[in-house]
């Protein structure tokens, strides 16, 4: 399969399910369907999602996974009412000050707004476009340790950003630079991708299917050796509960 059937194939795959939602706000407010789609949680994601091999003991797979409800400090009632505010604010046009408390609420680890914030600053909502922060913040959105639809996305984006250059998918696809291409760190997140079952509590099995489809593809750009260091790096690679967001930039890194 050529390089551009591959990224054909993924796109048409996984943006119904898994890209920014599309007019969801047209009608509420001056900050428009970009803004509203922001926060809204995506629940049709492809592929039928499953306990991992990390998560023996999690609740039942058919039962709403933990990426559907808050975690860590969502969990207090601050917390969600301010996630709440920060919805009503989008709704009002207010996205600058949304943006402002999605940037307070990610960095006390509400995967929530962290979601949502990447959003925002890939679409430039609220204030200006920052790919390469909101890569950050999907960055730190994949280490959370019961996997899932939420991660499945952020794992995705994190490879497609790789691979294109900067391009991400239902973000202007077309914007990819060539000489900013890093199949290996594609590689890389869609090795992740490809074996979810061993680093997650969930896995969405379509997702990890197209995970492994995209491995050939970026693997036929690198040579033999790098692509055993690749897989040797996601081999050893788990989770962290707190991937320290002020450490961002580490988070894309290979690592050691």
């Amino acid at each position: 399969m050529t390089r551009g059937a591959c990224a054909a194939l993924l796109a048409a795959v996984l943006l119904a399910g898994l890209a920014p939602a599309r007019g969801a706000g047209a009608e509420r407010g001056a900050a428009g369907p970009a803004a509203q789609g922001a926060t809204d949680v995506d629940a049709s994601a492809p592929g039928t999602v499953r306990a991992g091999a990390a998560g023996r003991g999690a609740p039942d797979a058919d039962a709403p996974g933990p990426d559907s409800r808050p975690s860590g400090a969502a969990e207090s009632g601050a917390a969600g009412a301010d996630f709440a505010a920060a919805q009503a604010l989008l709704e009002r046009g207010d996205a600058a000050r949304a943006r402002g408390l999605l940037a307070r609420l990610s960095l006390d680890g509400d995967p929530r707004a962290q979601r949502a914030l990447a959003r925002m600053l890939v679409a430039g909502v609220g204030g200006p476009a920052d790919r390469e922060e909101a890569m950050g913040w999907f960055c730190v959105l994949a280490h959370q340790p019961s996997g899932g639809r939420d991660v499945v996305q952020a794992l995705w984006l994190l490879a497609e950003y790789f691979r294109t250059g900067g391009a991400l998918p239902g973000f202007r696809y077309g914007e990819g630079r060539r000489d900013r291409e890093n199949p290996l760190r594609a590689h890389f997140w869609f090795t992740l991708l490809a074996t979810q079952d061993r680093h997650y509590e969930q896995v969405v099995e379509d997702a990890a299917r197209l995970g492994a489809l995209g491995m050939r593809s970026t693997g036929r750009e690198l040579r033999e050796g790098e692509r055993e260091r690749v897989a040797r790096r996601a081999a050893g690679w788990q989770p962290l509960p707190d991937p320290a967001p002020p450490a961002r930039e580490r988070c894309l890194s290979l690592p050691d």
